[in-house]
C-alpha cells in the first residue's frame, strides 16, 4: 500500500474505521501521557507501568519481569536525550531473555516507547505494517538484518506520515475523527493518524476494509 492509496482507502472505509475506535482507547492514552509527563522519575510510577503495560499488551508478549523493568529504566534514560535511537533502544532489550530464554527483537514495544516520549514518533505494529503490506522480517534473517530491516521501513513511514499531513491528504479523516471523539485537541495529527491507521490496518487484516 503506498501513501497514495491510504487517503482513498480510509475515505472509503471512514465510517468502519471511526467506528472501530473507542473513547476509552483515547482517554488512557492521554492518561499514560499526562502521567509520564508529570511523573519526574518514570521507574517510580508503577500505576504508569501497570496502565502501560495493558494498553500496550506487553504483558501478553512473552516478557520477563526483568525486560519489563529494563524498559520502564530505558524510557527514564532516554527521555531527555536530544535523539531517541530505535535500534540503540532494541539492542538493550535484545540482551534479555524473555521468559522462553529467547534474546528477542523487540522493534513495537520501542516504537511505543518512543512516542509516549515524543509523539513526533509514529507507532509501528502488525496493524500499520498491514496497511502498508510490509513482511516483518523472519527470524531465519541475521538480528542486524532484521533490524535494519525495521528501521529503513520506519523512516519511510515518517517520511510518508509527514507527507500525508503536510499535504492535507487525510485532512478528511482527522477531521472526522476530532468530530467523533472528545478531548482530540490535546492529541498531535501523528497520534490523530496513529489511532486511524491503527484501526484501518485491524479492519484490512480481518479483510473488512473497501480496498477500492
Amino acid at each position: 500500500m503506498t501513501k497514495s492509496k491510504i487517503p482513498e482507502l480510509l475515505n472509503n472505509n471512514l465510517e468502519a474505521v471511526i467506528g472501530n475506535l473507542k473513547q476509552e482507547s483515547i482517554d488512557t492514552f492521554l492518561f499514560l501521557k499526562n502521567q509520564f509527563l508529570e511523573t519526574k522519575n518514570i521507574t517510580e510510577n508503577y500505576l504508569f507501568h501497570f496502565v502501560f503495560r495493558s494498553f500496550y499488551r506487553l504483558d501478553n508478549a512473552g516478557l520477563s519481569n526483568e525486560m519489563k523493568v529494563k524498559y520502564f529504566e530505558i524510557m527514564q534514560d532516554i527521555r531527555y536525550s536530544p535523539k531517541i535511537d530505535l535500534a540503540s533502544i532494541c539492542n538493550e532489550l535484545y540482551k534479555l531473555e524473555n521468559l522462553k530464554g529467547q534474546n528477542t527483537l523487540q522493534f513495537s514495544f520501542s516504537t511505543k516507547m518512543a512516542n509516549i516520549i515524543d509523539e513526533k514518533f509514529p507507532i509501528y505494529d502488525s496493524e500499520v505494517a498491514a496497511m502498508f503490506n510490509f513482511r516483518a522480517p523472519y527470524n531465519y534473517k541475521s538480528y542486524d538484518e532484521r533490524i535494519k530491516c525495521y528501521c529503513d521501513f520506519y523512516h519511510d513511514l515518517e517520511k510518508n506520515y509527514s507527507i500525508l499531513l503536510e499535504n492535507n491528504l487525510v485532512l478528511h479523516a482527522i477531521n472526522e475523527f476530532e468530530c467523533k471523539f472528545s478531548n482530540t485537541q490535546n492529541l498531535s495529527d501523528i497520534k490523530k493518524l496513529d489511532f486511524l491507521m491503527w484501526s484501518a490496518g485491524k479492519l484490512k487484516r480481518k479483510n473488512l476494509l473497501i480496498l477500492q
